[in-house]
């Protein structure tokens, strides 16, 4: 309103980050983290599942190639939302000496937080692997899982440029900061 003291967006008088936060986790150790956990949870066991039902259906549809990786993508969910509740890292992060706060106090984010981190992280992959499916039915165009790929992608490189924080989207969406642990 004009005339009125209170910004339009945010507060003034919210503070920042705590000043003891450990330094932020290097971008290098966060992409490894990812890796070795999409290699655990969804890279090795999908690829099995893959290989036993190939053996036993020679003919794999492009559709149920495309919902299997939705579901993966579902448990990739459930894994990175529950260890991130409970411990604050998932194994990858461990591995790489790394752990995700709430940006305002440090603080494990648990309930909430945790788990919309993990659903804006994992939820375009979902999208996209059920799109791939209605595509291979013929209803949807191609673009559309193209786009929620790419929205993923953006997603994953939005840390590379975001200054303060390093944060990438589903960060954001979370309020929550990757920062190294000793």
């Amino acid at each position: 309103m004009p005339g009125s003291e209170e910004p339009l967006w945010g507060k003034p008088d919210v503070p920042g980050p705590p000043t003891d936060m450990p330094p932020l986790a290097a971008r290098w150790r966060r992409l490894l983290a990812r890796i070795i956990d999409y290699v655990m949870i969804i890279g090795v066991p999908s690829n099995v599942v893959v290989w036993i039902y190939e053996r036993t259906h020679p003919a794999l549809s492009y559709m149920w190639s495309a919902l299997l990786g939705v579901i993966f993508w579902l448990v990739y969910i459930g894994y990175d939302g529950y260890l991130l509740t409970t411990r604050g890292r998932t194994f990858g992060k461990q591995w790489m000496k790394i752990q995700v706060g709430m940006l305002h106090d440090g603080s494990l984010p648990a309930g909430w937080p945790g788990w919309l981190r993990a659903a804006a992280y994992g939820l375009p992959g979902v999208l996209a692997g059920a799109g791939w499916a209605l595509w291979a039915i013929n209803v949807l165009p191609a673009f559309v899982p193209s786009a929620l790929g790419i929205l993923w992608l953006i997603n994953v490189l939005w840390l590379l440029w975001d200054k303060p924080y390093q944060q990438a989207l589903h960060d954001k969406v979370a309020k929550t900061v990757v920062v190294s642990a000793q």
